[in-house]
């Protein structure tokens, strides 16, 4: 290739990465970008869904279930997993899901100075708050 034919050649490679560049620029609309939340529905914003236990009873297993991997081992660890296995077996009992809620409230409550000092179980304890909660509201309207 003569000497002529190299520059055309790297001319036309400089102004190709010169396209390529300039149509990779930052400002670039993202493909997979979600839409800007603008309104939302008003069935959504009606107030907190209401669950019956029996609904719960999953959630609230798995609350449990994972407080007792995490308190110290004894009495309070050992009536949580008794209390799961009840509730697994019986998943509309009020008795046994209220002992459940009441063990998985005491046990989160010792968590809580563990939770200073470890960060990352903030979401954790954030969503057995959460499923407390519900599961508060539920026991409160069902033992009426």
């Amino acid at each position: 290739m003569s000497e002529r034919g190299w520059a055309g050649a790297c001319a036309l490679a400089v102004l190709a990465a010169l396209a390529l560049m300039a149509s990779c620029s930052d400002d670039a609309a993202e493909p997979f970008a979600l839409a800007p939340c603008q309104e939302l529905p008003a069935a959504e914003l009606s107030g907190a869904p209401t669950f019956t236990l029996e609904e719960l009873s999953p959630a609230l297993r798995d609350v449990a279930t994972r407080l007792a991997g995490a308190v110290p081992a004894g009495e309070l660890r050992d009536d949580l997993r008794t209390a799961v296995g009840r509730l697994g077996a019986a998943p509309g009992s009020r008795d046994t899901a209220c002992r459940l809620f009441l063990l998985s409230r005491e046990s989160l409550k010792r968590l809580e100075g563990l939770e200073q000092s470890n960060p990352g179980m903030r979401p954790d304890c954030a969503a057995i708050r959460l499923v407390l909660d519900l599961s508060a509201a539920a026991l409160a309207r069902e033992g009426s």
